[in-house]
């Protein structure tokens, strides 16, 4: 339900030059936090069914969203849309927190009686 700020501790990525934890994972809904330290990078990834909500915590970094490059600080906040690539870097020299959400859409089956009944079973 909560965590202070030093109950969040991200861990090293291999082959990766940021840290990350996720502090919520749903089937449809997740949340966490990416340390990027001075120099490094979120490399560019696509974020296929997701839509993510990114908010500066601390420093400054670069962020790429499909053609769109731009800087944003503390507070700032961006978001890319479902099948778009993304990439984060820290081109500063104090390290840069960000929280991220996501989430995606989800089906359900529908309940056997309304099923049944649309079949005529």
């Amino acid at each position: 339900m909560a965590y202070s700020n030093r109950a969040i501790q991200t861990r090293e990525i291999l082959g990766s030059t940021f840290r990350f934890t996720k502090t919520l994972s749903l089937p449809f809904f997740g949340t966490g936090v990416v340390d990027l330290p001075p120099g490094s990078e979120k490399k560019a990834k696509n974020s296929r069914k997701m839509h993510m909500t990114f908010i500066v915590h601390s420093g400054r970094v670069t962020v790429m969203v499909n053609e769109s490059t731009f800087s944003i600080g503390k507070g700032g906040m961006w978001f890319v849309p479902r099948g778009n690539y993304y990439s984060i870097a820290n081109e500063g020299n104090k390290l840069a927190r960000i929280f991220f959400a996501q989430a995606c859409e989800i089906t359900r089956d529908p309940p056997q009686e309304e099923s049944e009944a649309a079949t005529g079973e």
